[in-house]
């Protein structure tokens, strides 16, 4: 039996799904669509306002964790408004809801953020159509293929008290050589799109998608055995009950269910980074390519 493909989303605090919804409210809000009270009950807050108040006593609580990342421009706004401690009551926002509602709407209008927030989402929005590009000429080439998503995060035994950011793409690349080497991928492995970002709980991790070519076989254990394989290269042990993310997916050219399926996920993994995201010399959201094994035949 196939290993049964899992999804462990991260995101580095366990953020509740309404933070995420909070983008699309502001933006409301900048535009006068969304309404303070419930227009059928007009002694109560609207719900999806309501919603949106809570998000404020989130992003206080994590204004320290959020220091060190780029933010939408949303949250960005949203943040400097809650950085007065009252705002981590929820009584007063309630009682308040009417004056933040306008002073937000201010701020935003102000800031030209709806502008300002299309060229910051730009970049992820061209990098999803380029992954599924990718995806397309693969499958139309290859015909069948294993679509693979892996998610590893830099925790080891003895981890040291401070990481360098130079030494994760090193463990990364040793990571691809070994996979691009191994006996049961020969020319089976396509380029590998990687790259490494960090959480919001301060923890690293290696992203990569694999296509390997071929009929339906189970990957997880020697992609995972040559990521430990590659810690060790580097001089570190992998804390092998660290949590992973991975999903495993046969697709065949004609099954469209599966493909709309891949670039559907393909397009939701991207979307968290549309709201935050942590950008160094070694650390990006941007994709990278990693030449893989496939012979040319001539």
């Amino acid at each position: 039996m196939l290993h049964q493909a899992q999804w462990i989303p991260h995101n580095g605090l366990n953020i509740p799904d309404y933070v995420f919804k909070s983008i699309q409210t502001a933006a409301q809000i900048e535009n006068g669509k969304l309404p303070v009270m419930d227009k059928r009950a007009s002694m109560y807050l609207n719900q999806d306002y309501a919603v949106f108040l809570h998000t404020l006593i989130w992003l206080r609580s994590y204004r320290v964790e959020l220091h060190t990342f780029e933010l939408n421009p949303y949250w960005a706004v949203m943040l400097e408004t809650v950085s007065f401690y009252a705002y981590g009551d929820p009584q007063y926002l309630i009682q308040n809801a009417s004056l933040i509602y306008d002073q937000l709407k201010r701020q935003f209008i102000m800031r030209r953020t709806a502008l300002e927030h299309l060229n910051f989402i730009a970049p992820i929005s061209n990098g999803v159509k380029q992954q599924k590009a990718m995806f397309k000429r693969y499958i139309d080439k290859y015909k069948q293929m294993n679509c693979i998503y892996f998610e590893l995060p830099y925790l080891f035994n003895l981890q040291p008290t401070a990481l360098s950011e130079s030494v994760l793409p090193k463990i990364a690349r040793k990571w691809l050589e070994k996979l691009n080497q191994a006996e049961g991928l020969k020319d089976k492995l396509s380029d590998v799109q990687w790259r490494i970002v960090k959480l919001l709980n301060g923890i690293y991790v290696v992203q990569a998608i694999f296509y390997i070519i071929g009929e339906e076989d189970e990957y997880f254990q020697s992609i995972l055995s040559a990521w430990m394989s590659a810690c060790i290269c580097n001089g570190y042990e992998w804390m092998s009950n660290a949590q992973c993310a991975f999903i495993q997916k046969y697709c065949y050219f004609a099954d469209q269910d599966m493909r709309s399926f891949w670039r559907s996920f393909l397009e939701r993994h991207a979307e968290i980074y549309k709201i935050y995201r942590y950008e160094r010399e070694h650390i990006s959201y941007v994709w990278k390519s990693y030449t893989g094994n496939i012979t040319i035949k001539k």
